[in-house]
């Protein structure tokens, strides 16, 4: 057997790999392929609102999306909790459209966690074939899956997480110090960066906490202090590198926080939440596909699917190779226990003090964890398929039985969790006839046409029409948002609705003319001098060119001088400018360290 490990002899290397593993995703998203114009339901409906607000911004306007006008009556975009359009990830969708684009992103992303997956083991010292089914077990079990069904989008910045923990590895591992080092720190803080900014709020927190405590176990395994000390720079690098997006979110957050209670209910287990009860249902049930009928937030929110054999390569890994295993079992367990949360007895519920830290008070379940353990426990079944390819009498049936075992594992993945996106995607596109005007709506006019167009029942009771809003040009007030967000913006349907957009509210000025983008406003006015607001929310960060901008009832407003004048109101955050300097400056240095990072501090080769 080649010392790569099992599988490696007779597999050579090459691009079939990467494409075998592109075109099995295509199969493992087979539903989202059949109606591919389809629109998504749940939270797919919101977020595509939020990315079709971007893309509009940049297409139609020709300016970066920092306000969105749509929804909530006005708010920022750059700042939204669950905006990620400062992202690789929104490339396809300004390429191919919202809906297209976000369908081509799960299907790479889903690959790229493949690729990363099937690297890590490969670099830690296992074979081809104990890759594929870390990077199958990882991609295709049962996370993803339910997170992208329900619309999570944000859920692909874990797919960076295997890059993460490799070049991690390769700046902090043994070995000579010495300029050399740069380049696998340049290149961990890169992939912290695409975490956070592929992400959402929640990986600002989660993937830190997770990069901690693998650091502090390679410290263990290695009894080395450099993954500790490797630790900060990393985290600093990948924050300055993907400050564009962490301040503005974390400026929203801080202003309007969404606390939560520690005890998590399960969201509707059918059954009394146990140990064992919430550990088989999240890894072992085959029911993990969403009711039409109803929305399932229990599996949405447990749901892990992996199957027994894996669980079994797992055992096997230990019982054959502990020292090998050890570090990904430790891992594995430690992050289950704090997914358990409450269904752990108290003294023993390790959520109950986490769920006190800045950001983790606004997770509503510590299960939502469980991507963390996936990715430990499918490094972990891998090394017991290695191991199990390692005993001398298993050798002539290796060839047969182990790549047997690693298909049966892919098909079973691929029934239950690619069964789980039938219901994701089953809204027929809904004919907008767009708005020449932006005024604002109280409710969603597109709820009842999308509930009543979808190929399935959709949840009662959850928020539907945003999308259609956006591609109508029609703004909404009550939509769905993820903070206690101000509406102040009046609807034309309301009795104090004034009939127009922009309006004098104090003083002898009055409005000539108005014309509203996304990021400015345009008033030219006239008078005496006096306030004018305009019909959408106010946020610190908007500037006047003339006058002062200011909140009026919680609206937009300017105090304009005496004359005639053209008043320009333009949507400038001091959050977003201050992380787009950061993010450049870093990605200057980590630029420069890069280069560097292959000579010698004189410019000759570096040998240590």
């Amino acid at each position: 057997m080649n010392a790569r490990g099992v599988g490696s002899k007779g597999i050579r290397r090459g691009a079939w790999l990467p494409v075998a593993a592109l075109l099995a995703d295509v199969g493992f998203l087979r539903d989202l392929w059949v109606h591919f114009d389809y629109w998504g339901i749940w939270d797919w409906d919101f977020q595509c609102a939020l990315l079709e607000a971007a893309r509009k911004t940049i297409v139609g306007y020709g300016e970066l999306p920092l306000w969105d006008p749509w929804l909530g009556g006005g708010s920022t975009l750059v700042g939204h909790p669950l905006a990620s359009t400062y992202a690789p990830s929104f490339l396809p969708v300004l390429a191919l459209g919202t809906i297209h684009g976000v369908k081509i992103v799960l299907l790479l992303y889903l690959w790229i966690a493949q690729i990363g997956t099937y690297r890590l083991a490969r670099s830690l010292g296992l074979g081809v074939l104990a890759g594929v089914l870390a990077a199958l077990v990882f991609s295709w079990g049962g996370v993803f899956a339910q997170h992208f069904t329900h619309g999570h989008i944000g859920w692909i910045g874990y797919a960076w997480l295997p890059f993460l923990i490799r070049a991690f590895r390769r700046a902090s591992g043994p070995g000579a110090l010495g300029w050399r080092r740069a380049g696998p720190l340049a290149a961990a803080a890169v992939y912290l960066a695409l975490a956070f900014l592929d992400g959402g709020p929640y990986h600002y927190v989660l993937v830190p906490a997770f990069l901690a405590s693998y650091a502090a176990v390679f410290a263990l395994e290695g009894r080395s202090w450099r993954p500790l000390v490797a630790l900060p720079i990393v985290g600093a690098l990948g924050v300055g590198l993907a400050a564009v997006e962490i301040f503005p979110t974390a400026e929203m957050v801080l202003d309007y926080p969404r606390p939560t209670e520690a005890q998590a209910d399960y969201y509707g287990a059918p059954f009394e939440p146990t140990v064992g009860g919430i550990l088989y249902q999240a890894f072992l049930s085959p029911a993990q596909a969403h009711d039409a009928r109803r929305w399932q937030p229990f599996f949405l929110n447990v749901g892990a699917y992996v199957g027994i054999l894996p669980l079994l390569l797992a055992i096997a890994a230990l019982a054959l190779r502990p020292r090998r295993a050890w570090p990904w079992a430790l891992l594995t367990a430690g992050w289950i226990v704090i997914c358990l949360g409450s269904a752990l007895p108290a003294a023993l519920d390790p959520w109950l003090l986490l769920h006190r830290l800045p950001g983790l008070d606004s997770m509503k379940i510590p299960m939502r964890f469980r991507i963390l353990p996936l990715l430990t426990l499918a490094v972990w079944a891998a090394q017991g398929l290695q191991a199990l390819g390692e005993i001398p009498w298993l050798r002539r049936a290796r060839r047969v039985a182990l790549p047997l075992v690693v298909a049966v594992i892919g098909a079973d993945l691929s029934l239950v969790n690619g069964a789980v996106f039938r219901s994701a995607f089953v809204v027929p596109p809904i004919p907008v006839e767009p708005e020449k005007t932006l005024r604002y709506e109280l409710h969603r006019p597109y709820r009842n046409t999308y509930r009543r167009t979808a190929v399935e029942p959709i949840f009662p009771n959850w928020p539907t029409g945003d999308l259609a809003a956006v591609l109508a040009n029609q703004g909404l007030i009550l939509e769905f948002w993820p903070t206690e967000w101000p509406h102040a913006t009046v609807p034309s349907s309301h009795p104090a609705y004034p009939g127009v957009e922009a309006f004098p509210v104090a003083g002898s000025s009055r409005i000539v003319s108005f014309v509203r983008t996304p990021n400015h406003v345009t008033l030219r006015v006239a008078g005496a001098g006096g306030v004018l607001a305009v019909n959408q929310n106010y946020q610190p960060g908007w500037k006047a060119s003339l006058g002062e901008a200011m909140p009026w009832q919680g609206l937009l407003a300017v105090r304009a001088p005496a004359g005639a004048h053209e008043i320009r109101l333009d949507f400038r955050p001091t959050a977003f400018l201050a992380g787009a300097g950061l993010s450049l400056a870093t990605s200057a240095g980590l630029a420069w360290l890069a280069l560097r990072s292959g000579r010698g501090p004189h410019g000759s080769p570096d040998c240590g």
